[in-house]
Order: C-alpha cells, then sequence, then structure tokens
C-alpha cells in the first residue's frame, strides 16, 4: 500500500506512515462517483447548454418589456394631450356658442345684472339672430332706460314673430310713456293675432270727439265733446297741455266766443292713463245783423195797414223812425206790429244783435191816401 503522503510503500493494514508519520485514511475500492460522474458528466453540457440557451433570450425579453413600457407611456401621454386638447377646445368653442351667450345671459338677468344680460344677449344675436336673443335685448335694453334700443330691437321682434306678446306690451309701455299713441295705433299693422291686438287695444286710450269742427264761425258756439265710459276728459283753451288743464262737464259743455280759440283735449282712464290728444281751432268773428224781414215792405194804400219786422235772431232788437233820421238805440223799438202814418213816409229801421253790433240801414216808402 502507498502512503497518499510521501509515497512510499508501507504495510497493508497500518493506519499511520512509518516513514512520515501521517495518518492513513482507508477508503474502500467502490466510489459512487464512478456511477454518478459519467451521467452527470453527459448532462452537464445540456444545462449548460440551456443556461447558454436562455441567457440571451432574457435579454432580449428585457429589451423588447423595456420598449414596450417606453412606447406603452409615449402611447398613454400622447392620449392624454390630445384627450386634454379636446376638451379644451370643446370648452372654447362652447364659451364661443350661441347657447353659451344665451344661459350667461339669462343667469345675469335672474341675478338683476342687466348691464352683463345686455352684452351677453347682444353677443347672442350676433352669434345667432333669433328672435328669443333680440326680445332679451330689447328687455335689457327698456330695463336700463335705452328706449330708443329697445324699440329699434323690438320692432324686429314683432316683424318676425306677430305672436311675441312680452314685445307688444313692452312697446306699448314705452309709447305710453312718450305719449305716443300713434306708434302703439301703429303697432295693429305689425299683427293679426287676436291677442296681440288686445294689448294695443288697451293700451290704445283714443281721443274725445268734439261736437262741433274746427273752423270759422260768426257768432258764439257751445263746444260738447265726448270719451268712451268710464273716462273722463280733461282739456284747454289757451294752448297748454291738456293733461294739466280743466277738468270737462259734459253739462255744461265748452262757450266758445269772439276771437281764435284752440281747444286741446284728452281722454283719461280711471287708473290715470291719459290717451290721444284731440285739437281743434276755433275762429270766431261776429258779423253785423243782416237785414230784417219786413211786410208790407213798400206801397201805396187807402187802409189802415200794420207793419211786421222780424230780424234773423230773436235776441235780436230793432229800433225805427219815422222821419228818414237813422235810427239808435235812443230811437222806438220795435215790439209789436206798427202802423202806416197818413201821407207819404219813409221808415228808417236798424237791427242790434246781442254782441251789440249794428245792422245797416233798411228804408222803406209807405203812402196812405186814407
Amino acid at each position: 500500500m502507498i502512503c497518499p503522503n510521501c509515497k512510499q510503500e508501507i504495510a497493508t493494514g497500518s493506519i499511520y506512515c512509518e516513514h512520515c508519520g501521517k495518518t492513513i485514511q482507508i477508503v474502500p475500492d467502490y466510489n459512487a462517483l464512478d456511477d454518478v460522474l459519467p451521467s452527470i458528466l453527459e448532462d452537464k453540457p445540456k444545462a449548460v447548454n440551456k443556461q447558454l440557451h436562455k441567457e440571451p433570450s432574457s435579454k432580449k425579453e428585457t429589451k423588447t418589456c423595456g420598449r414596450n413600457k417606453t412606447t406603452l407611456r409615449v402611447v398613454i401621454a400622447a392620449f392624454a394631450v390630445l384627450l386634454i386638447s379636446i376638451v379644451l377646445v370643446s370648452v372654447a368653442m362652447y364659451r364661443s356658442s350661441y347657447t353659451y351667450y344665451m344661459r350667461q345671459a339669462t343667469k345675469f338677468e335672474e341675478a338683476k345684472d342687466y348691464s352683463s344680460a345686455q352684452f351677453y344677449y347682444g353677443v347672442a344675436v350676433s352669434s345667432e339672430d333669433t328672435v328669443e336673443a333680440r326680445l332679451g335685448l330689447g328687455r335689457m335694453d327698456y330695463r336700463l332706460g335705452q328706449f330708443e334700443e329697445a324699440k329699434k330691437e323690438l320692432l324686429a321682434v314683432v316683424s318676425e314673430d306677430s305672436s311675441c306678446y312680452e314685445a307688444f306690451e313692452i312697446l306699448c309701455k314705452i309709447y305710453e310713456a312718450d305719449r305716443d299713441y300713434y306708434s302703439i295705433e301703429e303697432l295693429a299693422t305689425y299683427t293679426k293675432d287676436e291677442q296681440s291686438l288686445e294689448i294695443i287695444n288697451l293700451a290704445l286710450i283714443l281721443p274725445p270727439s268734439f261736437s262741433e269742427k274746427g273752423g270759422k264761425y260768426d257768432d258764439d258756439i257751445v263746444l260738447y265733446l265726448s270719451a268712451p265710459k268710464n273716462q273722463s276728459i280733461y282739456y284747454s283753451l289757451d294752448g297748454t297741455n291738456p293733461e294739466d288743464g280743466l277738468l270737462y262737464d259734459n253739462e255744461k259743455g265748452i262757450y266758445l266766443s269772439d276771437g281764435v280759440t284752440t281747444v286741446r283735449a284728452v281722454c283719461v282712464t280711471e287708473d290715470g292713463k291719459f290717451g290721444f290728444e284731440a285739437k281743434e281751432e276755433y275762429k270766431i268773428s261776429y258779423k253785423a245783423p243782416g237785414y230784417p224781414t219786413v211786410s208790407p215792405m213798400n206801397g201805396t194804400f187807402h187802409e189802415e195797414t200794420y207793419i211786421t219786422i222780424t230780424a234773423e235772431n230773436e235776441e235780436d232788437r230793432i229800433f225805427y223812425t219815422w222821419d228818414g233820421s237813422t235810427p239808435t238805440v235812443d230811437s222806438a223799438e220795435y215790439t209789436e206790429p206798427i202802423v202806416v202814418p197818413e201821407g207819404n213816409n219813409i221808415l228808417s229801421i236798424i237791427v242790434i244783435n246781442r254782441h251789440d253790433l249794428i245792422s245797416e240801414v233798411l228804408q222803406c216808402n209807405y203812402i196812405y191816401k186814407p
């Protein structure tokens, strides 16, 4: 047996080397590695090859996965940007839309911020010219006291929609405030709708009617005015506003005498609304009375004859003379038929009316021979 340490031959069965003194480990002749090693050696290259084969695949998968994750992030980011852009564009488009302007206008109107509401209604009209937008704009103009602008917008509304009652109501209020009843009357040409016409009729207060037309007269007149039921009349005779004038008394009427008189009159409802004004001018210039009617007028008579004299108006007075002189108020006044005196006589007659105007002298010749 050989010492594994010093390679000297030692006795079989010794447990130590007598040459080097090292303990000898006795190992049996059978070695299990002799059976296992060949299979291990045979399988190892396969394992190694398999390991070598998997390693590149793992790296490739790692790179591919990394690239895929990067691409996914880019796609997600791009989608997010696109989505945000779409949202922003949508919001911008909505904020510049007719619907948005109308909603804003309504919101401010409900909050009684009429200036802001006016602005948005105006932008809405510019965006899309609709009856609804113009009505809102006209309503805000009216609220802000911009009546001319309101009339413009609301007339456009009723021209488009003859049944837009709100527009007719606001227009009537504006015209009533201006006492412009002719424009209220003209509103009726915009519609045939019964309810719209009723709104106009309620606002339309007609003028009073006059019993005598304006013009020239030669004597006093009594003027009578008439109004619809439950309405009063105010009038003036000096050209001033009749609303500040006199309350008309239907029993007395209005007495007009010599001169030029302008009569202005309006009706007023029970709730104090004044209507159309009626206006007439009267020029009264008194004239002297004409000749009276005399019967008989002239002639030769052989029997007692009576003369009758009649003036145009019963209230006129008649004066006469028989001596050819011109009669005056101091002359004889005719009150009953007068007898023709004997002989050849000239009857001179004048008439004096209630305005103390004197007629021309009328002369008649009578010859009485009994």
